[in-house]
């Protein structure tokens, strides 16, 4: 009796040990709405070349953020938002080169010289996972550039999503969206990117 008794629990240990074993990690689902679906690829002066899958909604404002999305603005900073407004119309530029190497630019024109407002940025990948969050106070005074890649770990053959998001007084949010970029060993013409 003690030994069958050890013997099906040997077994009962073993077979535990190979279903768990087995078992692999499923991946998170996409935490976005829409799964990253394309690039809008362009060079190192920022130049489009062409695009790669469905780039329809990329560096454009949006009202269809999931409350996942939404939720990558929620982190405090000590911007004084006392005389920020809203814009009538920023302009968000595709960032470049896309794909990247070393670094990544990111820019826009927003307002007039005397209109400040709030740009909140986040870099993640396709997971939401927070590769880099900036937030700071832009006016018309030109272009603002930002090398993104220095700021954030990321992975060779990675595929990441830049949120961007205006808010003023008492109007957080009020013109948001995205676009995505890749990092490659190479540049476009590799068989290290699509």
């Amino acid at each position: 009796m003690k030994k069958t008794l050890k013997y099906l629990l040997s077994i009962a240990i073993l077979f535990l040990v190979f279903l768990n074993l087995s078992c692999k990690k499923k991946k998170p689902e996409y935490a976005t709405s829409t799964p990253i679906a394309g690039f809008l690829y362009t060079d190192n002066l920022g130049n489009l070349i062409t695009n790669y899958g469905d780039v329809s909604d990329d560096w454009k404002f949006t009202t269809n953020l999931n409350a996942a999305e939404l939720g990558l603005f929620d982190f405090s900073d000590t911007i004084n938002m006392a005389n920020t407004v809203v814009l009538a119309n920023p302009k968000i530029l595709p960032a470049f080169p896309n794909p990247a190497k070393n670094y990544i630019a990111f820019s826009g024109q927003f307002g007039s010289i005397s209109e400040y407002t709030k740009l909140k940025i986040v870099v993640t990948d396709p997971y939401l996972n927070v590769g880099f969050r900036y937030s700071l106070l832009v006016n018309g005074s030109g272009y603002y550039f930002f090398n993104l890649i220095g700021n954030f770990a990321f992975q060779k053959n990675g595929i990441y999503r830049i949120y961007y998001s205006f808010s003023a007084k008492d109007k957080p949010n009020y013109k948001m969206g995205y676009g995505d970029f890749q990092i490659c060993p190479g540049y476009i013409a590799t068989s290290n990117c699509p």
